[in-house]
């Protein structure tokens, strides 16, 4: 098994890729990890610590082929191991867009699928700042999000190899189980967010409902990109007449000022981003099962993600399953979309996992 995984610069797709390797490793299975970044620097001890981009371009192109030849020979003298390598598809600088590798030498490689990293914009943004302050507004985090998405799925059908979208806030184990399992069923997880928000006790239905899927599926869980708060955020910062608001970045590393007027500037990006997105997911699942979470009063409450979810599924002839748990009976139109309609988790789990 010979992976690409491509992302953004500011992901730091090093240290959560070696968390997937030693998952493996956990697993009885040596996955081998080559950093195309780390390669090209060895290459040349005298490029001083994040300066790399700066060369001239023929130089940087020289890096790069020979960071991915050294790749390709080492696994050739390693017996064909299992790899993952960790590329860039695309970087975008001061001089603008300059190629992370080229299908050619991927193409020698031949990889057995590609990967592409993703993260919430203000957390890429946190970090990229961190190593060059104000180079990159969030405006060109989600463009360079999109590039390295739309190349990397390229060079997948081009080599006729399966393409994954994987936000890096799943638990390493999920792409670990992606590689090493790959006959194991995935599945789009569809709920209620925007409706649940203020109901702790709904989200923690939909959390569990999530971590008992886990327990059987490769599970691709939307809400693992949640920059959409940010709207939600800056409003209620404008309705507090403040222009800037805090939003916490990472589990430990403090938290960042973000201007309410450059989160308006993003709006739009980011809400086609999120259909764009949920719809990749879907594609790269074998099927989808939607949870209806129920108010106190029992009605379902509506989600109309969910239902362009549903719809967007059938319409690829993927089978979909509701886990229905408000008290009423499901509706016409639910019976019509579903597969097969479940009143629990663990009746789902009972008659889908395999």
């Amino acid at each position: 098994m010979i992976c690409v995984c491509t992302g953004q610069s500011g992901l730091h797709k090093k240290k959560y890729l070696e968390s997937v390797q030693k998952c493996a490793q956990l697993k009885g299975k040596d996955f081998r990890l080559y950093n195309i970044g780390d390669l090209m620097y060895q290459a040349d001890s005298s490029i001083p610590p994040g300066k790399i981009l700066s060369l001239p371009l023929d130089k940087l192109n020289l890096l790069v082929e020979r960071a991915f030849r050294d790749t390709l020979e080492q696994i050739r003298n390693a017996g064909n191991p299992d790899v993952i390598i960790n590329a860039h598809a695309v970087f975008r600088y001061k001089r603008g867009l300059i190629p992370g590798t080229s299908f050619k030498l991927l193409h020698q490689i031949n990889p057995d699928c590609y990967i592409t990293l993703i993260d919430d914009v203000h957390e890429i943004k946190a970090n990229l700042d961190s190593e060059h302050p104000g180079l990159y507004s969030y405006g060109d985090v989600l463009v360079w999000r999109e590039e390295e998405i739309l190349i990397t799925k390229i060079f997948a059908e081009l080599s006729d190899k399966p393409f994954f979208l994987v936000p890096k806030k799943h638990n390493p184990e999920v792409l670990c189980r992606l590689l090493l399992s790959p006959d194991v069923r995935r599945v789009y997880t569809s709920f209620p967010i925007t409706n649940i928000q203020g109901r702790p006790e709904i989200i923690a239905a939909v959390e569990r409902f999530k971590r008992e899927l886990s327990r059987d599926f490769v599970v691709f869980d939307p809400y693992t990109i949640s920059e959409k708060k940010l709207e939600y955020l800056a409003n209620s910062a404008r309705k507090n007449r403040k222009r800037y608001f805090y939003i916490g970045i990472g589990k430990v590393r403090g938290r960042k000022k973000i201007a309410v007027a450059d989160v308006d500037a993003i709006i739009p990006q980011i809400d086609q981003q999120i259909i764009s997105r949920d719809l990749q997911l879907i594609d790269q699942s074998h099927m989808v099962i939607a949870y209806v979470a129920a108010h106190p009063n029992g009605e379902p409450v509506h989600s109309a993600g969910t239902q362009k979810e549903v719809q967007y599924a059938s319409e690829q002839g993927k089978d979909v399953y509701f886990i229905c748990t408000p008290t009423r009976e499901p509706g016409p139109f639910e019976r019509d979309a579903a597969t097969r309609i479940f009143r629990s988790v663990e009746e789902a789990r009972e008659n889908l996992a395999r």
